[in-house]
């Protein structure tokens, strides 16, 4: 007897007056109001670990020399400061402050 065959699925309600999203999926401007600090940090952090990634892709292709040493510095930096920001800084803010 196959069990998925006797699952029924039914669709989920959410309890709104049938607009395009849910109550619980907020625009980001209505997110932005709320929270501006945050949301800009969530932004900034996005956009750093997507400059990380393709940093570090064109980096890997020249190689390390005496030209590229300051550029995977300065990844590493970014890096780190990204890392400790959420690792560290936030679940303090949180913990405290917020």
């Amino acid at each position: 007897m196959n069990v998925v065959a006797h699952v029924r699925f039914r669709p989920v309600r959410y309890g709104y007056d049938g607009g395009d999203r849910p109550p619980h999926m907020a625009s980001l401007a209505d997110q932005f109001r709320a929270a501006p600090v945050l949301v800009s940090l969530s932004l900034g952090s996005l956009l750093a670990c997507v400059g990380l990634f393709f940093g570090t892709m064109a980096l890997l292709a020249l190689g390390y020399t005496d030209g590229t040493r300051p550029l995977w510095l300065a990844v590493i930096v970014v890096g780190v400061a990204v890392t400790v920001l959420w690792n560290v800084c936030y679940p303090l803010y949180d913990a405290y402050l917020a």
